[in-house]
């Protein structure tokens, strides 16, 4: 089975616990966790699943970035 990529950006102490537990289940899964901003949008390109918690700011750019498709 081909790996299935997830991007979380904003990803808090206890998120990044929760994040692990599913790479873990998930063997299948690649979580890359980071701060959202237009320097690392790219790491969202080709991943199956985007994720922006609640307590994260984002422009109308990074928006618009997230979501084109790469």
């Amino acid at each position: 089975m081909a790996k299935m990529g997830i991007t979380i950006y904003g990803c808090g102490q206890d998120e990044a616990v929760c994040s692990e537990r599913w790479r873990l289940a998930w063997r299948y899964a690649t979580i890359t966790a980071a701060l959202v901003s237009e320097a690392n949008i790219e790491l969202a390109f080709g991943n199956r699943c985007i994720s922006v918690s609640h307590k994260t700011q984002i422009t109308n750019s990074i928006l618009r970035a997230l979501s084109q498709p790469a």
